[in-house]
């Protein structure tokens, strides 16, 4: 493929995938507001200086943003510096609406713009094997296979502009209200004497294990909170998805209730941790921490 990429957002996932589409030999140039997420890129690719040499270089972006407000700001300013035959891929878990909004006017603009969020964490996307569900044109998506096989081991078309950030968000909302439910029920359990390696032997084996189990249980029943999906994203999150629900008409009892639980959790200041964090505030009521 020899369109040139150009790729905003170093962060923990997306210096996995800008690392992948250099070992897949595309034409790649990165930027970055703070210099140091660009000190491993140095003499690897072009580093832009400032967004409008960035733009001026691209025929696709790449962000990989932590929300809609800074993918908005963005394609803004790419609107406004010209994007005829120009592609946007977000990455980031966005808002559906937003999303759409923006394709309509990358469209009206003579441009494109696919939504095309992340399944899984950090180890994925540096080994390039994150799993992606797009949203928008359908040629588009096809001509753009060579990126996409670049950085992810399953790719979905999902459908029109908005679909890939709605799937994305139903299936945050799973793994976060499952983590918030683990939260609650394993300090319980150990608090009622139950061995926490026994605790977690038994459940693996019955119809109850999942994959956000296995990552999730081992963390809160032995207080190993490694940052994997940070509480305050995860947080942005379920608020993207208690708007939708608002907008439908449609009532949410455990959204609110999970959401008040991670609301208590930043309060107490855990908000830049891992999402399994949420699980400290039952153990201090149930007397198993200070």
């Amino acid at each position: 493929m020899n369109a040139k990429i150009g790729f905003i957002g170093l962060g923990r996932m997306g210096r996995g995938m800008a690392r992948n589409l250099l070992k897949a030999k595309l034409s790649l140039m990165v930027y970055a507001r703070s210099p140091r997420p660009l000190d491993e890129f140095d003499g690897l690719c072009p580093i832009a200086s400032s967004l409008e040499q960035l733009f001026d270089y691209c025929d696709v972006l790449m962000l990989v943003l932590p929300a809609s407000d800074q993918v908005e700001e963005v394609v803004d300013k790419f609107i406004a510096a010209g994007v005829k035959d120009k592609i946007v891929i977000d990455h980031t878990t966005s808002y559906p609406p937003s999303t759409i909004e923006l394709a309509e006017r990358m469209r009206t603009a003579g441009g494109t713009m696919l939504d095309a969020p992340m399944g899984g964490g950090p180890p994925q996307a540096e080994s390039g094997e994150i799993t992606l569900m797009v949203g928008g044109d359908k040629q588009a998506f096809d001509k753009l296979q060579p990126i996409f096989q670049a950085v992810a081991k399953s790719i979905f078309h999902v459908g029109p502009s908005g679909q890939g950030h709605t799937i994305k968000l139903a299936g945050n909302y799973l793994s976060i209200m499952y983590t918030a439910l683990y939260a609650e029920i394993l300090p319980f359990a150990q608090k009622m004497g139950a061995d926490p390696d026994k605790v977690f032997e038994v459940i693996s084996a019955c119809g109850a294990n999942s994959a956000i189990f296995q990552v999730m249980a081992p963390r809160i029943l032995h207080d190993r909170y490694e940052v994997g999906f940070q509480m305050e994203l995860a947080i942005k999150d379920l608020t993207y998805v208690k708007r939708l629900f608002t907008e439908q008409n449609a009532q949410s009892p455990l959204l609110e209730t999970g959401l008040e639980l991670f609301h208590a959790a930043r309060r107490e200041g855990y908000s830049q941790g891992d999402t399994s964090e949420v699980a400290r505030i039952n153990k201090r009521l149930l007397g198993l921490s200070k």
